[in-house]
């Protein structure tokens, strides 16, 4: 089959395009396709070229992630939500209330009502158990009636310091009675919070009411029944004082006692205050 010449020289021969590979041309100058190349299993055309992604170094701490908190980690009392009871029963209960979501003001009514009345068969156990679960209502039901036994051997035990401080049950009622006529309320609390926090400041305080009770005109000595190491009974050795004087020796008799002086002691400066006040001292 002829060929169809691009171009003619004047012999008439077919001449060939300059722009082609000379090793392209096969036979009577028609090209060939290009020779197959061999691939490159890593070259990529740039258009679908991958972005090459920087890692992060080992030591990068800024890169990674925040950790997670652990929901099943028991989170601590909150106080200034929910105040400290002084014990680990009550303590215990208010923190499981807390991380159940329940609200003080929910709490109350719930079960701080029925606590402070000492009595827990006020507490609504299915609306407990309806808000809390019923494991959890009774792990709170048990905590509650523990703290609610600790408040009362405190207690007790309180009012035995009481008792004896006064020279027993009898004066601490005369005692208690005059203080709520007479003491300004203001200093009543600050009595009560000392009485409530039991040990030496229950005893100070029951020691400064038994004094002040004493030392009014319309008060006559409370009978203590009380003896010297020894046995022999305490008898009051002062002379009469008056008021300055009996406040100048009970503050040395405090001091030299380390705040704790000897209950005849005292009775025996009160005495003589009383024969002191009588003389018109």
């Amino acid at each position: 089959m002829p060929v169809e010449p691009n171009a003619t020289n004047p012999d008439g021969n077919a001449t060939i395009d300059a722009s082609l590979d000379p090793n392209q041309v096969k036979g009577n100058g028609n090209p060939s396709p290009p020779a197959p190349q061999a691939k490159d299993p890593n070259f990529k055309p740039a258009d679908k070229q991958e972005e090459k992604k920087e890692e992060p170094k080992p030591d990068d701490k800024s890169k990674e992630p925040d950790p997670k908190p652990d929901p099943k980690k028991e989170a601590p009392l909150d106080t200034a939500v929910w105040g400290d009871t002084s014990s680990e029963n009550g303590n215990a209960v208010l923190t499981l209330l807390q991380n159940a979501g329940v609200t003080p003001v929910e709490a109350k009514g719930l079960l701080f009502d029925a606590v402070q009345a000492g009595d827990l068969s006020k507490v609504d156990r299915k609306a407990l158990e309806d808000r809390l679960g019923k494991a959890n209502a009774t792990i709170v039901m048990t905590g509650a009636d523990n703290f609610i036994k600790e408040q009362k051997s405190k207690a007790n035990a309180i009012v035995a310091e009481l008792h004896t401080e006064v020279g027993g049950k009898d004066n601490w009622q005369k005692v208690a009675a005059w203080a709520n006529e007479n003491v300004p309320a203001e200093e009543i609390e600050e009595f009560r919070a000392m009485i409530n926090g039991g040990g030496m400041k229950a005893k100070m305080a029951a020691r400064e009411l038994k004094a002040r009770y004493e030392s009014a005109d319309s008060n006559s000595s409370l009978e203590v029944k009380e003896t010297l190491p020894g046995g022999k009974p305490s008898t009051p050795v002062e002379p009469p004082l008056s008021k300055q004087e009996y406040i100048k020796k009970l503050e040395t008799l405090t001091r030299n006692h380390f705040g704790n002086p000897p209950a005849h002691l005292r009775q025996a400066l009160l005495d003589a205050r009383k024969r002191g006040a009588a003389l018109g001292k």
